[in-house]
């Protein structure tokens, strides 16, 4: 199924040649995670505050397959892949339909107290199962 985020790349994106300046990607993949995370219940912030665990990145890795300039809309589809501990996002970015590139991310739930690994709650494990394939 996935979760579909929607990136207008903006001129700060781009480097001098004109396109994205290649950390963006990361950065777009990182807002779309942020808002799926929203979009299920679970932001970030009330995981840290209220909960007292959160998910750091502790894996990420970009392919680039064709440009992405100023003012293209990069379509990002994230489709996650659920552990004991931790959630696996593949991310796939595309303008015009054509893929432009693909990101694999890992966060690994962890104590905010110990930084030690902790099991997925099972209402984030569903929640985030909806999305998946």
């Amino acid at each position: 199924m996935g979760y579909t985020h929607e990136w207008r790349v903006r001129f700060g994106d781009v480097d001098r040649a004109g396109i994205i300046y290649y950390p963006r990607a990361f950065e777009a993949v990182q807002h779309a995670t942020e808002d799926l995370m929203n979009d299920a219940g679970f932001p970030f912030h009330r995981l840290i505050d209220s909960e007292g665990w959160s998910m750091p990145i502790v894996n990420a890795e970009t392919t680039y397959l064709a440009p992405v300039e100023y003012g293209d809309v990069v379509e990002i589809e994230l489709v996650p892949e659920l552990t004991e501990q931790s959630v696996v996002y593949s991310a796939t970015g595309r303008v015009d339909g054509e893929d432009a590139f693909e990101t694999t991310v890992t966060m690994v739930a962890v104590d905010m107290e110990t930084f030690e690994p902790r099991p997925l709650p099972d209402p984030v494990r569903e929640a985030l199962e909806a999305f998946a394939d």
